[in-house]
């Protein structure tokens, strides 16, 4: 009771939206989050709460303070945010990384490799990059199973980025 919640498309046509709005009263807190997919902004949620009951029940005890109201209005507020942004971030981050190895995937190579040619060719610098296979690969998958060789994938995405500089990238761009 006293929430409110409302999805929608970036276009802000509501998608999804409980009935409690016109029910929300003042006091009322409200936080706006973007919905990302692939690293473009195709949506946002809103939640709204009102804090009317909350406080008319911790004025009619007498128990409340003014800290403690501000205090209570935060802890409503802030874990269902934290928890939102919490997921925002995660979904973000497999956008963008393999979940086999936690490299980067290809849509996030091309993306930053996209911005290192601009990069180096306004700075007049030099790019390289290495593209390795690992050959006889489906032989491991094979004879040996594929958790042999997702363990093997693995390793070897850990040796990389144990090579690798802090400025340098590293990605997963296929099977193998």
């Amino acid at each position: 009771a006293g929430d409110h919640r409302l999805i929608a498309d970036a276009h802000g046509q509501t998608l999804v939206s409980n009935p409690t709005l016109a029910e929300l009263k003042w006091p009322e807190v409200r936080e706006r989050a973007n919905l990302f997919d692939n690293g473009q902004v195709v949506g946002w949620v809103e939640l709204r709460r009102s804090l009317r009951a909350d406080l008319n029940r911790a004025v009619a005890t007498g128990a409340a303070t003014a800290g403690l109201c501000l205090l209570l209005a935060y802890g409503l507020v802030s874990v269902p945010l934290r928890r939102l942004r919490q997921t925002e971030d995660e979904l973000e981050y497999k956008a963008y990384h393999d979940d086999l190895t936690g490299l980067h995937n290809r849509d996030a190579f091309r993306r930053l490799l996209t911005h290192a040619v601009v990069t180096a060719g306004r700075d007049e610098r030099r790019l390289a990059v290495l593209y390795l296979d690992l050959d006889r690969f489906k032989g491991i998958n094979d004879t040996l199973g594929h958790d042999a060789g997702d363990n093997a994938l693995r390793e070897v995405a850990k040796r990389l980025q144990d090579c690798a500089g802090p400025h340098d990238v590293v990605a997963r761009l296929s099977g193998d």
